[in-house]
């Protein structure tokens, strides 16, 4: 609205009302001429001459006459409405026209410019009177004022004025504007600077503001003059508006001093916060006074901005420091702690320090739950990057979770025992016999939250309680781990969750831990669409309530406690029971005899008639020409890989099972494999368990107790239990110790030694040709040479060469010559390392010297070069 009302156009406004009030007062004063006093003038004397005519008709008692009269007179005289005689005694003895409608008496028989009553006699003597009736003099219409000569007469003067004075004082403000005191050049240099400048009168008033300063409020340049400079909204560095006695300019006013690099800050025309380095000059005037203060405005917005960033970066950097090296700290305790034991048992049974058969498996157990506390402890820091990247993937598939619950209680029940506190299962009300969740990262919720329970507990019990809970959009299931431990803090609660944070310090000395289980087990539940909640008491001990999105649970059936509990008393561990499949035939398609060979004798007695393929283009002939049950396909073989050959299949109508059997489990690769036709995965090296499982879920087996443990039976002379010892060194320790020997982690079941010999045997030729083709540049040939190790090594328990072979794979991959050659150079000295189940156990002493001797013959040729 300000903008419209400039210095011209209240000027221009001013003068017309001084000229409206003259021709108003004008008006008043009479001296301006009025046609409705002329016109009420003429009707008064037309009144007279009608009343002087009627009489001498009135004297003769001629009132026909009268009538004609007054008819002819309303004829020709247009404002004349009606007209009557009317006695004294108020008798009408003439009308003329509409009278008795038109006439309305006038107040106290004053006649008015419509009404016109004229007194008539007769002999003398009063007679009556004569009553003439006319329109209004400005009509009767609601416009009629605006038809009044004197309005109109206005109207046209200020109108006429108002343009006339609006164009005239735009010339004449013109030669007055205070700004064309500085040339028009000097005003466009001003213009084409990035600073906004200000020049500032001694009364505060803006005489000049440059283009730049224009831009950043939003209006033009000239709109700005004579607009006081402290009208604008500065702000200080507090973010307050700024006193006018602090103001810059204000205070070069009064010190006649230059203001350098005084912050202020003003809101922009997009209403953004912008920031300014002020400079305020003066000017002399005359007598050496201040004529005036010229103001530079240096934005330094986003250098602040930067500045922020850098604090902000700075402090996360601070933070993330403190946080690796807490973490770092943290990490060396929690691997070190089972690598100590991992490294002392298995230095001991390579010593031969053992006392029976007894002390070997406890050690060998010690190893075993050691190294799988490193790979949870891995698993986890996986885990947390995957969620951080976005990349953490659940499944809805039907599980059970108290099946699930007592899975975990199984194996965590041996901590609870060693510390003689209870582990127990209960549940609240009726529960679903299944839900529509991931039961694999349900487990991991629950061990993660079982065992933490387990280890700040030393007396009394843990307990899972399993409950259905009623919420707004449907039932919600919640586990809760209620425990009788030292507790938590309230004012820890939230920061438990956070990765690598526990409640206190203390803590992480006293119990250990990396502070990962928490956040881990909190992202997952959100991802399955529900959340952790935590209750505790310092002292008293803590309940974690996991709850989840059980799916749609329309049509599942709900039991109670009894049924629950009948379900458990019928299950076995995996120690008491194998599989049996009946007269069922299985195709293992693989290009490693050795993968092949192992997968025969796992099945071997299960019941199963196994048919063996070393291409996928073998597998879809015989699967076209034989009837199967089942397929195992390795995805990537020569000739014909496991993706073409199922997609043959299923375009050619088999619809039996295919499971893909694969070592190349990168992220995403279930998509893929499940994409081309598979029904379902494994993964290499080959999980005995995890594999006659998904068989009899597919071919619809049946467990039965074990009549004799097969496929674990222990060594049964000095020479195996030596070799099992060794074969039982964690993978860390092979590749650490550069020249001791390597063992199959298989060589304890005396079965498998055929196909273990078989891959020793074949080791040396395939890492010849590995090789050769390096020599020659065939990456192509030593990639597929690479996954072939991958993949057979560690199914026949030379887990060791797992990495190697990866890494070798990769590089050759990337036909990266580099690279290539230094994962070939430890492919070959492991190679001179590996020993069959029948080789002779090794010296101590002998291997002692060894790690001293480095020889030639362990570097590929290319690398002697």
């Amino acid at each position: 609205m300000k903008k419209f009302l400039d210095t011209r156009l209240l000027l221009t406004t001013g003068l017309v009302s001084l000229v409206v009030s003259v021709l108003l007062a004008a008006v008043w004063l009479g001296v301006m001429p009025d046609r409705r006093a002329a016109s009420r003038e003429a009707r008064a004397a037309i009144a007279e001459t009608v009343a002087a005519g009627i009489m001498n008709n009135l004297s003769a008692g001629e009132f026909n006459a009268a009538q004609e009269f007054l008819e002819f007179l309303i004829e020709r005289n247009g404002p004349l409405k009606s007209a009557a005689l009317r006695k004294v005694s108020g008798e009408t003895m003439v009308v003329a026209g509409k009278h008795p409608e038109n006439w309305v008496a006038p107040p106290q028989g004053k006649s008015t410019e419509s009404e016109i009553v004229v007194p008539l006699s007769s002999d003398g003597a009063a007679w009556g009177q004569l009553e003439l009736r006319f329109a209004r003099i400005d009509g009767d219409e609601w416009w009629s004022f605006v038809l009044d000569e004197r309005v109109q007469l206005v109207a046209f003067v200020a109108l006429g004025c108002f343009t006339a004075f609006y164009f005239y004082l735009r010339r004449m403000l013109r030669h007055l504007d205070p700004s064309r005191a500085v040339p028009e050049r000097v005003r466009n240099a001003l213009d084409t600077l990035a600073e906004g400048l200000l020049l500032i009168d001694p009364k505060g008033q803006v005489v000049l503001a440059n283009q730049a300063f224009a831009n950043l409020v939003g209006e033009p340049a000239e709109k700005l003059l004579g607009r006081r400079a402290n009208a604008f909204s500065w702000l200080a560095s507090d973010g307050l508006p700024m006193a006018a006695s602090v103001m810059p300019w204000t205070r070069a006013m009064q010190t006649g001093e230059i203001q350098r690099s005084v912050f202020v800050a003003l809101k922009n025309s997009a209403g953004q916060l912008r920031s300014f380095h002020s400079n305020c000059s003066p000017i002399a005037g005359a007598n050496e006074s201040v004529g005036g203060v010229l103001m530079s405005l240096d934005d330094i917005t986003e250098l602040q901005e930067k500045e922020a960033q850098l604090r902000e970066a700075s402090e996360r950097a601070e933070t993330a420091n403190r946080a690796k090296s807490d973490f770092l700290a943290n990490m060396s305790h929690e691997i070190r702690t089972p690598m100590n034991a991992i490294l002392g048992f298995t230095e001991l049974m390579r010593r031969g320090i053992t006392k029976g058969e007894a002390d070997t498996r406890k050690q060998l157990n010690t190893i075993h739950t050691n190294g799988k506390h490193l790979l949870d402890l891995i698993n986890d820091i996986l885990d947390l990057s995957k969620v951080e990247a976005g990349q953490l993937e659940v499944e809805a598939i039907e599980c059970e979770p108290h099946r699930v619950a007592h899975e975990v209680i199984d194996v965590l029940g041996v901590k609870a025992r060693e510390k003689g506190i209870g582990l127990s299962f209960h549940q609240d009300g009726p529960i679903p016999e299944h839900i529509y969740s991931d039961p694999a990262r349900l487990r991991q919720i629950l061990t993660n939250l079982v065992g933490n329970a387990i280890k700040f507990t030393t007396v009394g019990e843990v307990s899972i309680t399993e409950r259905l809970v009623p919420s707004d959009t449907g039932a919600v299931l919640e586990l809760s781990i209620r425990d009788t431990g030292i507790g938590v803090a309230q004012d820890k609660l939230s920061a438990i969750f956070e990765p690598f944070v526990q409640a206190e310090s203390s803590t992480t000395r006293k119990y250990g831990g990396t502070g990962l289980g928490l956040s881990i087990s909190r992202k997952f539940a959100r991802a399955m669409g529900g959340d952790i909640l935590c209750e505790s008491a310092l002292g008293k001990g803590s309940v974690f309530r996991v709850r989840i999105n059980p799916g749609n649970l329309a049509q599942v059936r709900l039991l109670d406690e009894a049924a629950i509990q009948a379900t458990f008393a019928t299950e076995t561990t995996t120690e008491n029971y194998t599989w049996m499949f009946g007269n069922k035939r299985i195709l293992v398609v693989d290009d490693s005899v050795e993968n092949r060979e192992l997968i025969r004798l796992i099945l071997s007695d299960t019941g199963l008639t196994v048919v063996q393929a070393e291409n996928g283009q073998i597998a879809v002939d015989l699967a076209l020409a034989q009837p199967f049950d089942l397929i195992l396909m390795d995805m990537q073989m020569p000739v014909m890989d496991g993706y073409t050959a199922t997609r043959h299949l299923r375009d050619r109508g088999i619809a039996i099972p295919i499971v893909a059997f694969t070592a190349h489990a990168i992220a995403g690769f279930e998509k893929q494999i499940l994409g081309a036709g598979c029904t379902d995965y494994l993964t290499k090296p080959i999980d005995i368990d995890l594999t006659l499982s998904l068989l009899g879920k597919l071919l619809q087996g049946r467990r039965v107790l074990r009549e004799s443990a097969s496929l674990t039976a222990t060594p049964r002379s000095t020479d195996e239990l030596n070799i099992a010892q060794a074969a039982t060194a964690s993978p860390a320790l092979s590749i650490q110790s550069e020249h001791s020997p390597i063992y199959s982690r298989l060589a304890v079941n005396t079965k498998l030694h055929n196909v273990i010999n078989a891959f020793v045997l074949r080791l040396p030729s395939q890492v010849a040709e590995m090789q050769a083709a390096c020599m020659r540049g065939d990456f192509g040939t030593l990639a597929d040479l690479a996954h072939w190790l991958k993949g057979s090594a560690g199914s026949v328990g030379f887990d060791t060469f797992t990495s190697p072979a990866k890494k070798l794979e990769d590089q050759a991959r990337k036909n990266d010559s580099n690279g290539t050659l230094e994962a070939l150079a430890i492919v070959v000295a492991m190679t001179d390392r590996v020993r069959g189940p029948n080789s002779q156990a090794p010296d101590p002493q002998l291997e002692v010297a060894d790690r001293n001797r480095v020889t030639a013959r362990n570097e590929p040729a290319a690398l002697r070069n």
